[in-house]
């Protein structure tokens, strides 16, 4: 969560399967979506080549800040473009596998949404209206739970500002049984609700 541009770093592995190698570069964007929107990879500008994935992105320090999983390149080789999934991303999936057998996604339930910007007091803000509540299951699921209803509209979640990647980011760095804190406008009321996730089947 540290991790800035231009922040120096080593990359490890084994390219074309001629041995342990280690090359440096820097951060070059954090955030990139290439190849699944949901993993924000960090990309770097350290070699990496066939062969490297699955090895360490050290900073400087040492400290284990991401695993590399990819380049873009349109010839298959080094081209400045690497990516790795960062290591917040890497521990909770090996958390899960190593006390579940699998990693389980939190739910809250399944919903629909629409980005919308609201206009509160003169203030242009983004906002997410959810526009559907999908309710067939046997049990209700946690946004009813709590009182989140078709037509309601998130303001913040928690405490950021409600934007489809906030939403997403929210869902996929949380454990089932965490707790995410949403705040809704309903027919120019606002209210805090917390909402705990439950494992998805």
């Amino acid at each position: 969560s540290n991790i800035r541009v231009g922040d120096e770093v080593l990359a490890i592995g084994n390219p074309f399967g001629v041995g342990k190698t280690v090359t440096s570069g820097i951060i070059s964007a954090t955030g990139r979506d290439y190849g699944n929107p949901y993993l924000e990879l960090l990309q770097t500008d350290a070699a990496i080549n066939p062969g490297n994935s699955g090895g360490a992105l050290l900073n400087e320090k040492g400290n284990l800040i991401g695993i590399n999983s990819s380049i873009y390149s349109k010839t298959g080789t080094y081209s400045g473009i690497g990516f790795a999934i960062p290591s917040e991303k890497v521990i909770q999936v090996a958390s899960e596998l190593i006390k579940f057998g699998k990693v389980r996604n939190s739910w809250i339930g399944d919903f629909k949404v629409r980005q919308i910007r609201l206009n509160l007091e003169n203030n242009l803000m983004p906002a997410l209206s959810i526009t559907k509540i999908d309710n067939k299951t046997s049990f209700k699921n946690p946004l009813e739970i709590n009182g989140v209803l078709e037509g309601d509209i998130i303001l913040k979640i928690n405490e950021l500002p409600a934007t489809w990647v906030n939403l997403t980011n929210a869902l996929k760095l949380t454990f089932p049984g965490d707790e995410i804190l949403f705040e809704i406008y309903d027919k120019g009321n606002n209210k805090k609700v917390l909402v705990k996730t439950i494992a998805s089947s």
